[in-house]
C-alpha cells in the first residue's frame, strides 16, 4: 500500500503548474493568416458629391507608408479578387451606357498594377462576385438575368468557354 502525504500532493500540483507555464512560454505563436509576406489589398471605394460620384478600385500596400493608389476610376467597379499568383485582379463593373430601366455588370480583369484592363463577360445579365480558379485559367462568378435567380457560371480567362454550373433553382 502506498500512502499519499500532503507534501507529495503539493509537489504534484507544483509540477503541473510548472509544466503549464513552460508550455505557454515555449509554444509557437499563432498565425492568423496564410504564411508568407504580407501583400497588397484591393477594395472598391466611391464618394458621392453634389455634382458627381467618383471612385473605383484602389490598391493599398501592406505598410502604412504604402498609401492607396487608384487602379480604376469607375465607381461601379466592385467585388475585386486576386488571382492565386497575385498578378491579376478580376472584378465586376458596369461600363455600358446607363439605361434607366436596367442595370448590367460584367466581369473584367486588370493587372495588379492597373494595366491591361479587359472585359471577360458580356450579355444582358448582371455578372458579379468573380473568383479565380486555383490555376488562374478560369473565373467563376454569379449571373442574374432579368428577375430570375442567380446562377453560377465559369468562363475561361479570355472570355471563351462560358458555361453554367447551376440551374438557378
Amino acid at each position: 500500500l502506498v500512502q499519499s502525504t500532503p507534501r507529495s500532493g503539493s509537489l504534484l500540483v507544483l509540477s503541473a503548474a510548472l509544466l503549464a507555464l513552460a508550455a505557454t512560454l515555449f509554444a509557437a505563436p499563432a498565425r492568423a493568416s496564410f504564411p508568407g509576406a504580407p501583400g497588397e489589398i484591393v477594395y472598391p471605394r466611391s464618394t458621392s458629391g453634389e455634382s458627381a460620384t467618383t471612385g473605383g478600385l484602389f490598391e493599398h500596400g501592406p505598410r502604412r507608408t504604402q498609401g492607396p493608389h487608384s487602379l480604376t476610376t469607375d465607381p461601379a467597379d466592385e467585388s475585386p479578387a486576386f488571382s492565386a499568383d497575385g498578378r491579376l485582379i478580376a472584378f465586376s463593373g458596369d461600363r455600358e451606357a446607363p439605361l434607366p430601366t436596367r442595370f448590367v455588370s460584367h466581369i473584367y480583369v486588370i493587372g495588379a498594377n492597373g494595366s491591361g484592363l479587359r472585359q471577360v463577360t458580356s450579355g444582358p445579365g448582371t455578372d458579379r462576385d468573380p473568383s479565380f480558379s486555383p490555376d488562374g485559367e478560369r473565373i467563376v462568378f454569379d449571373r442574374t438575368v432579368g428577375s430570375g435567380h442567380p446562377r453560377i457560371y465559369v468562363v475561361n480567362l479570355d472570355g471563351s468557354g462560358l458555361r453554367a454550373l447551376t440551374d438557378g433553382t
